[in-house]
């Protein structure tokens, strides 16, 4: 079957939420959504636009999964904003969604511009495997964000 993939940007506590659910997702009680970006750009961007707002909960990780395409109906796709195309998931059907994996790469500040005020449709992302500062000084495995790296 044909499916979509899927990113998010999750905190270190909603990484180790997925960690030791096997990668499932699921809301806090009350929630009734989850925003998923349909590119690894456009999570990495919301992560880079939350820092220094009251949203910021980083550093941030970004994951990847799948819904089947058939899932989606097009009231769920949506565009933020500030341009980051999105799938909006009812509750009910996390559950459907392939486990989360998080990615070992970031992708880069150039891409993002580009993709997002360039308007080209899709670009490679770059591959990182080194250890990204936190803002506080912190340190963090590849796969990380923090603005440092973004400015």
């Amino acid at each position: 079957m044909d499916t979509t993939p899927s990113y998010r940007a999750v905190n270190l506590e909603e990484l180790s939420d997925l960690t030791s659910r096997s990668g499932a997702f699921r809301n806090p009680f009350g929630f009734e959504v989850q925003y998923l970006s349909e590119t690894a750009a456009g999570a990495a961007l919301y992560a880079r636009q939350a820092y220094g707002t009251g949203r910021y909960e980083g550093p941030y990780t970004i994951v990847r999964t799948e819904i089947l395409s058939h899932l989606i109906h097009p009231l769920m796709r949506t565009t933020t904003a500030r341009g980051i195309p999105t799938v909006v998931v009812p509750t009910v059907l996390l559950l459907r969604l392939s486990p989360a994996q998080p990615l070992l790469f970031t992708p880069t500040a150039g891409s993002l511009k580009r993709q997002y005020f360039g308007g080209v449709a899709r670009l490679p992302l770059t591959a990182r495997r080194n250890w990204f500062a936190h803002p506080r000084g912190e340190s963090h495995g590849a796969g990380h964000l923090s603005s440092s790296r973004f400015d």
